[in-house]
């Protein structure tokens, strides 16, 4: 938790380039939670760091998810990609970038499911 503290003034410290963190893929960040009705621990990548994605920065948070899940000793772990619809069509267009993300992501060593 960051407390009174603005994004803007957190974030500028993580990507100075003589001192940060960043590294060439997207910033995001990812929620982990214990759900007491669920027997594993639930991650949620993206839920506000990034406005207006591209299909690059959707691959580079899906990515960074796989990466955080990984490090914590999930080596397989199960990515849902959601959109507004259960189906790819072009009528939506954050449907083609879900499925596109899911070929270019580590989504295909993981279990995945686009929804």
């Amino acid at each position: 938790m960051k407390g009174n503290l603005h994004t803007d003034e957190l974030l500028a410290q993580v990507i100075k380039e003589e001192t940060g963190i960043r590294t060439s893929r997207r910033i995001s960040h990812v929620f982990i939670t214990d759900v007491p009705s669920y027997p594993k621990p639930l991650f949620i990548t993206d839920a506000a760091a990034n406005i207006f994605p591209t299909l690059e920065d959707k691959v580079d948070i899906v990515q960074n998810a796989i990466e955080v899940a990984q490090a914590l000793r999930i080596d397989r772990p199960k990515v849902a990609i959601l959109s507004a619809v259960e189906t790819i069509t072009s009528k939506i267009p954050s449907t083609i970038d879900a499925a596109a993300a899911h070929r270019e992501s580590a989504c295909v060593r993981a279990d995945s499911l686009i929804l």
